[in-house]
Parts: C-alpha cells; structure tokens; sequence
C-alpha cells in the first residue's frame, strides 16, 4: 500500500498543471544568450597571438496552451557575433575581423513537468529557418572585404527548467540542444553546403528567459 501510495504522488507531480500552464493561457515571452570568449597566446616557439569572440542571441515568443502544460506557439530570433584574430607578423600584424547579424523563425511545441509548486522541467521541440550575413575584414599592409549569405533550416530539442514566482511569471533556463541543422553559404561565385546531427552542449546554446502568463 505505502508503495502504490509513493507511485500516485509521483504521478500527479509529473501531470499536474500550474495556474500558467493550463489550457487557454497565453504567454508572452523573451530569452536571451549573450557571451564572450578570449585568448592570447604566448611562446617561445610561435608568434604571439590573440583571439576573441563575442555572442548576443535575443528571442521573442508568443505562446498558447492547447491543453494543460502543453504550449503551441512561435519565436522569432535576433543574433550578432563578432570574431576577431590577430597574428603577430613581425614588421606589421595581420587581423582577420568577421562580424554576423542574423535573424530566425521557429515555430515550437513546449512540454512542462512539474517537480514541485514552484519549478517545471520542460522539453522544447521547433523546427524553423534562419538566415545570416557575415562580412570579412583581413588587414595587414592593406585590407581586403569579403561578404557571404548563409540561409539554413533546423530541428532540435532543448530541455529546461522554469520557476515561477507568481502566477503570471515564469523565469526559465534552457542549456543544450539535440538535433540536426542544414545551411548554405554563398560568396560571390563561392556557394557551400553543411549539415550537422548531433548533441550540441557550446556555451551558445546557455540561455534566460522571462514569460508573462494570462488568460484573456
């Protein structure tokens, strides 16, 4: 009896809804990843040399519950990174700087799981398109631009966790992803194609975000 009683409290823990999740609510929301990363590199052996790189990835959402904890809806991203090298030459450095601005649409099915009153597990699956432009600066004696497109599609799914401290806020962390993603890079008579399955874990894929739930 202890046992089947252990088992039914595990079982509305993983079913029950939050005044949030329930079926006719809406929500409003936002996330967001930014980082930077730098290295300078020293020794006897190499030319000296340093290495940066920065991230910012923005995404708005607007979501519907179609039933308890199950939430239906679309985001639309918002991303810019800049990576910058620079190689000591002796008489003169040679720089590489490479800035992207890219933009994506993914529509999305997110799944929450209670763990208590207060915090839900959730398992985010999307599918969408993104599109991105890169320019290229190297520099040395003098400075060369390139510029390229790139337009791709992906798939995946993401976990995360949500605290909700009132009724109508959630506050959520999302790390790492699952699934695959395809694009094409064109530059000038240059046109390129990749395609990735896999599990990604990079620090990219680190975000917070902040939802505002109603229902009228």
């Amino acid at each position: 009896m202890k046992k089947l009683f252990i088992v039914a409290v595990l079982g509305l823990l993983c079913t029950s809804a939050f005044a949030q999740t329930l079926q006719g609510t809406k929500a409003v929301s936002g996330s967001f990843s930014v980082g930077m990363y730098a290295n300078n590199q020293r020794s006897n052996n190499m030319a000296p040399s340093d290495y940066s790189h920065r991230f910012l990835r923005i995404e708005p959402s607007i979501g519907y519950f179609l039933k308890d904890n199950l939430e239906a809806g679309a985001s639309l991203g918002f991303e810019t990174n800049r990576t910058k090298s620079v190689q000591d030459g002796g008489f003169s450095d040679f720089t590489e700087d490479s800035r992207t601005r890219g933009y994506s649409f993914s529509p999305y099915l997110k799944k929450y799981f209670s763990l208590t009153d207060k915090f839900a597990l959730s398992a985010r699956v999307e599918a969408g398109v993104d599109m991105r432009k890169t320019k290229t600066e190297f520099s040395s004696d003098y400075t060369v631009s390139t510029e390229s497109d790139t337009k791709g599609y992906f798939a995946g799914i993401s976990p995360g966790l949500t605290f909700f401290p009132t009724e109508k806020i959630g506050i959520s962390t999302s790390f790492g992803s699952l699934g695959y993603s395809n694009s094409t890079t064109e530059s000038g008579s240059f046109k390129s194609t990749s395609g990735f399955f896999g599990l990604n874990l990079s620090s990219s894929t680190l975000s917070f975000g902040f939802s505002y739930h109603f229902s009228r």
